[in-house]
């Protein structure tokens, strides 16, 4: 077994991960083979900035940058850009990002944020969660409103065809709450993002409608 997959199935033990918070450290190793390490280096990132859309409708909307290393002793296996959110409460890795075309002889196309069940970055997300305490789980519940999760990649790939088939501009979905959600925001900036984050939020719910429309067939 490769490290990298040794890391991959070490993240899913989340009761045996040991977190070293110190003011020159951070970072957490696996208590039944200290040789694995999850290093959080917000030093090193420094000098990124700027907005992520998923994080927006945050009360704190500016994400802190982190650069995750899973190491081996002293060697580097894998880097992940990370995030600290809401003044250092919460700890994810960057979902990843995709697209998708508004019809299939449609140019425009929207960006859209992802995780994928059982992948490593969906696991160290489980894995940095702290279900016990009620900030991290408003943080993670107003995080994942614009964060699609798949079962599979299969399932992605099946939904952006899905997509591309059934989207509708004239059709959009507006919610009410988002205009209340991004105060915290300047004007320019809501500007910029308003349109991808309605387009998410409509994307969230066709994920619903594929679902239901594929169960049926599954079930046959």
């Amino acid at each position: 077994m490769s490290f990298i997959d040794r890391f991959s199935a070490y993240i899913q033990d989340k009761n045996n991960w040991i977190m070293n918070n110190s003011i020159d450290d951070d970072y957490m190793y696996y208590d039944l083979d200290p040789s694995f390490l999850l290093i959080h280096n917000y030093k090193s990132a420094y000098g990124k900035t700027g907005y992520v859309v998923y994080a927006l409708n945050l009360i704190n909307p500016k994400p802190n940058w982190v650069d995750i290393y899973l190491k081996y002793n002293n060697t580097i296996i894998k880097h992940i850009d990370g995030l600290y959110l809401e003044d250092m409460n919460y700890l994810t890795p960057c979902p990843n990002m995709d697209s998708v075309k508004k019809g299939y002889w449609q140019d425009e196309s929207i960006v859209f944020p992802y995780f994928v069940k059982n992948s490593l970055e969906y696991n160290l997300n489980i894995l940095y969660f702290n279900e016990l305490e009620y900030i991290q789980r408003t943080i993670r519940k107003n995080l994942f409103e614009n964060i699609l999760v798949f079962e599979s990649i299969e399932e992605k790939n099946d939904f952006k065809e899905y997509v591309e088939f059934k989207w509708n501009s004239e059709n959009a979905f507006v919610y009410d709450f988002l205009e209340n959600n991004l105060i915290n925001l300047d004007e320019q900036t809501v500007i910029a993002y308003k349109e991808q984050l309605l387009d998410i939020a409509k994307l969230q719910k066709m994920l619903n409608e594929f679902r239901s429309c594929i169960k049926p067939i599954q079930q046959a």
